[in-house]
């Protein structure tokens, strides 16, 4: 079969979708699968296809007939411009939960913490002697992520933030596995601005996440025993942690409810802030005088999920990029 052919042929399986998403859907199936880019079905019209090659393709296009996330089939997506694995024991990373990290990051570098003034203080006098702008100062934050799913949010905030410590809770087995092989590129990969203009130290070092099987509602006072995290030791807590109500299923798709694990989405209708419940008890036990925690919540109880925080010195409720109410940013 030619490419024309494999491409109509495709297009017609998905005809179902609008147009323009199965011309996409087909056009990134032929690039990543077939190996062809995607003005070939323009300039190389008459490509004959290797069978196995052809094989794979339709068979992806089967599993995208029947509503298959295309990043499920794929096996991998990308988030803050990285390139994650995927598979169905954890959630595809949602364009809300990239804002998340991003809010997360721009807390943490614009609140210097103490044991790095001394250093900005001495890098800046320097700088300012040799008519130089001031080199920026990596620093060595503590940050907790609480059902990490594929990790992307604590590969993220690893890989951004150079030399902190960064340690990721999950339930789920599988999930950690998945997140757990992720692998140092993320780290090498580093948008980081400090690596561009920081020599390399011991201090300045990237580190891997560390990932452990913990489940947040129930191991709290099991997990306050293990001497490596003490009381009051982390700078940052930030979690995506399952907030969507039994109820609201009927307001999604089939693409989400059929392949995206339940275990990571869904809440029971009478207590919908369980785990905003718990995870105010961690930061309240794990979380530095001044540190942040970061949430996304749902939009439908927003002011609900806030007051869950109430004790805490300051809680605002932040949109997403669609005007939702999508994030807690809180401070101890």
């Amino acid at each position: 079969m030619i490419l024309r052919e494999a491409v109509l042929k495709a297009r017609a399986i998905l005809s179902f979708y609008p147009a323009e998403e199965a011309r996409s859907i087909v056009q990134t199936l032929q690039e990543e699968i077939l190996g062809l880019p995607g003005h070939y079905f323009v300039t190389e019209a008459e490509l004959e296809l290797d069978s196995t090659a052809l094989e794979a393709f339709f068979v992806a296009v089967e599993r995208a007939s029947r509503h298959e996330p295309l990043q499920y089939i794929l096996g991998h997506c990308n988030f803050y411009g990285r390139d994650f694995r995927l598979s169905p024991a954890v959630l595809i990373p949602r364009p809300e939960t990239e804002e998340l990290c991003r809010l997360a990051i721009s807390a943490l570098s614009s609140a210097p913490s103490p044991s790095c003034a001394k250093t900005a203080f001495l890098q800046s006098s320097a700088s300012s002697q040799l008519g130089l702008s001031a080199a920026p100062v990596v620093q060595n934050f503590n940050i907790m992520d609480l059902c990490t799913g594929s990790g992307c949010i604590a590969w993220t905030l690893a890989a951004e933030l150079p030399a902190s410590q960064v340690l990721a809770l999950d339930i789920s087995e599988p999930a950690l596995e998945l997140a757990s092989s992720q692998g140092q590129n993320f780290l090498n990969a580093s948008q980081s601005f400090a690596s561009e203009h920081l020599q390399p130290s011991t201090s300045q070092r990237q580190h891997a996440p560390t990932f452990l099987c913990c489940d947040i509602l129930r191991d709290l006072d099991k997990f306050k025993q293990n001497s490596a995290y003490p009381a009051a030791s982390f700078d940052l807590i930030i979690s995506n942690p399952p907030y969507v109500r039994e109820a609201e299923k009927k307001l999604m798709h089939s693409n989400v409810l059929d392949y995206e694990p339940h275990l990571a989405l869904f809440v029971k209708d009478d207590n919908p802030l369980i785990f905003y419940k718990s995870i105010a008890q961690w930061a309240e036990y794990f979380l530095k005088r001044g540190g942040f925690l970061f949430l996304e919540i749902n939009e439908y109880l927003a002011e609900q999920s806030a007051q869950v925080f109430d004790s805490f010195s300051k809680v605002d409720i932040l949109q997403d990029i669609f005007g939702k109410n999508r994030f807690l940013r809180i401070q101890k």
